[in-house]
């Protein structure tokens, strides 16, 4: 039998381990079992198919075999590969570094001013919260369509062009070009930083509960108007949150893929090298060579596990 003690005043109080502790440590092991089958399990089996030539249908889906080097000599001689990898990362450093990053932090202090400002400005930004929180919640099939139908070539976005006098933009066509990018790229990363950028936001605000009013009261005496709060004040008290932040973004957009998935429309006809996770999914899936999509997520891992390296010496 097992006994906890607690001390109450002068006295030790000898009390029995009760039945949901026991009920508490079951909960914490399905999760840890599902881990262990679905993931620890999973990634040795793909490592594996990588080194085969197994397809999805036809006769080596039933009798693959043993190939060795030859799916990974196959993707270094694959352009596709290549810009795969070249837009995951652009993608991931505009949307992920540059707009949700920065955006979460200055809708963060926005919001943080309001809220320390009372009043009308306390219920204007309660209420961009609310709206920004919405979007970040919004479930990521219905948030694709609505972005696809946005920037269709009749689309809000392009009706909000042409009442500007700007022409409207064909978002889906893979020939048109901005500072050497594709618009399509281009088009994906504003629909995730509308989409993301909720996150850093709500993680800003979490951070600055912590930092004492009487800083930002201190500051106004002082004349420091909302541009030196944010750099002066906020941003060296969050130092801490931000390689977190950074990690977290970065990762999480290399290879995004429901969301871009449903905007670029799925189906044979998707971009393929939208990004290295739809373009995996796309030899494995669609081109059926399961083998070779396997490499290629594998090759995924480690750059993973190298920016994941990279992280922790730059946080230390």
């Amino acid at each position: 039998m097992s006994w906890d003690y607690y001390l109450k005043g002068d006295y030790v109080i000898k009390v029995k381990v009760k039945k949901h502790r026991i009920f508490f440590w079951i909960l914490l092991l399905i999760p840890l079992l599902y881990f262990i089958i679905f993931r620890l399990v999973v990634i040795p089996y793909g490592i594996y198919i990588s080194f085969t030539n197994r397809a999805l249908i036809g006769p080596q889906a039933r009798e693959w075999s043993f190939v060795g080097l030859e799916n990974y000599i196959k993707i270094l001689k694959d352009p596709s590969f290549y810009a795969a990898i070249r837009n995951s990362f652009i993608y991931a450093v505009i949307c992920g570094l540059i707009g949700q990053l920065w955006l979460g932090l200055f809708l963060g202090q926005l919001i943080w001013h309001g809220k320390i400002s009372g009043g009308f400005k306390e219920r204007v930004t309660t209420l961009i919260y609310a709206l920004a929180i919405l979007t970040w919640i919004m479930p990521e099939t219905i948030a694709g369509i609505e972005m696809r139908a946005m920037f269709g070539r009749r689309g809000l976005i392009n009706k909000l062009l042409e009442a500007l006098g700007i022409g409207g933009v064909d978002w889906l066509n893979l020939y048109n070009t901005w500072l050497g990018i594709p618009v399509i790229l281009w088009m994906l990363i504003l629909a995730n930083i509308w989409k993301g950028c909720s996150f850093s936001m709500a993680l800003t605000l979490a951070a600055m509960e912590g930092i004492p009013r009487e800083i930002y009261d201190a500051a106004k005496i002082d004349g420091v108007n909302v541009i030196q709060e944010f750099f002066y004040i906020t941003l060296p008290l969050l130092k801490n949150l931000l390689p977190f932040m950074v990690i977290v973004l970065f990762t999480g957009s290399f290879s995004h893929f429901t969301f871009l998935w449903i905007i670029l429309g799925g189906g044979a006809g998707v971009w393929k090298e939208a990004n290295i996770a739809i373009y995996s999914y796309v030899v494995a899936f669609i081109n059926y060579q399961v083998g070779y999509g396997a490499a290629i997520s594998v090759i995924t891992m480690a750059i993973y596990i190298i920016l994941g390296v990279l992280s922790l010496k730059v946080r230390g």
